[in-house]
């Protein structure tokens, strides 16, 4: 009788413990007309990420919007460069460029994208073989999941400086760079979870990737060679650690915090804004360029704001994964400033570069890639 007592009360405790459980599908995937409302705390007084959970409550409530920006979702076939992406159903553009999407039922994912991405002041087609996951349908409670893929562009070496290739007896006729990613996506919680506007069931996950960028240049009578171990011994393996706060329902990602290598200490946090943004990128009325300089760049660069000479602005560096790497803070006094960053702990690679005023509207936006 006692055991048949247990047995049923440890049933009951199985099924209400898996009824409790998230969920997250497709219900909520963006579609055409849609608008991602996104704020970013580059600074938050959250350092440490919280430990592995069931059943967990947090509270980040006190998050404060440095920025809001809203990315629009267009119909792809509206694109301008959809005849690179022919098979994407969905497309943004943003400051850093268009970004093309694949959307099927069980997944939500990224074909590529097109954007100045070098700095060199000309647009790059990048494609991602095969598409970077954004989103699975179902996602569940430790759900696991290991991806690979690679991404790159080729453009003529005459958009280059003769400089970068003094050291060869001959300039090459192309470049080449390549990027590899390994990810592996854990779900490793779950919980409720307070942000500023609102409380949400959701599933943790953890994304750690790994990438690895090649640099190829293209001789005459000769062909492609790897000249990646030429620039400081590679261009770097890079791990980048975030984690996702995921809810049924919600087009945007509750929240999302952008870590350290180690994937234990937070550097920025982006979070679903319950207001309208106004950083929003219109195609329309095309923001300024940030004066970027030396690019390419080896040890440091200046970055100029020329053009935009009055009012708080915030400064935000991240890399081709979307990582932040960098965010500086000034209040600017009817007359140009410039930034000076010491590149010593940067990976070699490219990086995008945006200037917000204190309301989040985009001022301006720049590139620019880093040789080692």
């Amino acid at each position: 009788m006692n055991k048949s007592f247990t047995l049923l009360a440890l049933l009951l405790v199985i099924a209400v413990f898996a009824n409790a459980q998230v969920t997250v599908t497709n219900a909520s995937w963006p579609k055409s007309g849609d608008t991602m409302k996104i704020a970013t705390d580059y600074t938050p007084d959250y350092l440490l990420v919280p430990s592995q959970t069931t059943n967990g409550t947090w509270d980040f409530s006190g998050l404060k919007k440095d920025t809001i920006d809203n990315l629009i979702f267009y119909a792809a076939s509206t694109g301008s460069n959809f005849s690179s992406f022919p098979n994407a159903e969905l497309y943004t553009n943003s400051d850093q460029g268009e970004a093309y999407y694949n959307v099927t039922n069980n997944v939500f994912e990224v074909l590529g994208f097109v954007g100045d991405l070098g700095g060199f002041g000309f647009p790059l087609v990048a494609k991602i073989v095969p598409g970077q996951v954004e989103r699975r349908n179902p996602m569940k409670y430790f759900d696991i999941n290991n991806t690979n893929y690679s991404f790159g562009a080729t453009f003529s070496a005459s958009f280059l400086p003769d400089s970068l290739f003094s050291g060869l007896p001959i300039k090459p006729d192309s470049v080449r760079f390549g990027q590899s990613v390994s990810r592996q996506d854990v779900v490793d919680s779950w919980g409720k979870l307070k942000i500023p506007g609102g409380t949400y069931d959701v599933l943790r996950e953890k994304r750690t990737s790994i990438s690895t960028l090649k640099l190829e240049i293209k001789i005459p009578f000769i062909g492609w060679l790897d000249v990646t171990s030429s620039f400081g011994g590679g261009l770097g393996a890079d791990t980048s650690v975030v984690y996702q706060y995921l809810a049924n329902g919600s087009k945007e990602p509750i929240m999302v915090l952008n870590c350290n290598s180690l994937g234990d200490t937070i550097q920025g946090i982006d979070f679903k804004s319950n207001v309208a943004g106004v950083g929003f990128f219109d195609p329309s009325n095309p923001i300024a360029k940030l004066k970027v300089y030396p690019n390419p760049a080896s040890k440091f660069i200046q970055i100029s704001t020329q053009g935009i000479t009055e009012g708080s602005t915030n400064l935000v560096i991240t890399d081709m994964l979307g990582k932040i790497v960098r965010t500086e803070s000034n209040v600017l006094n009817n007359e140009p400033y410039i930034w000076y960053i010491n590149l010593d702990n940067f990976d070699a690679g490219m990086y995008f570069v945006s200037l917000k005023d204190k309301n989040g509207q985009l001022k301006a936006a720049g590139t620019f890639s880093l040789v080692k």
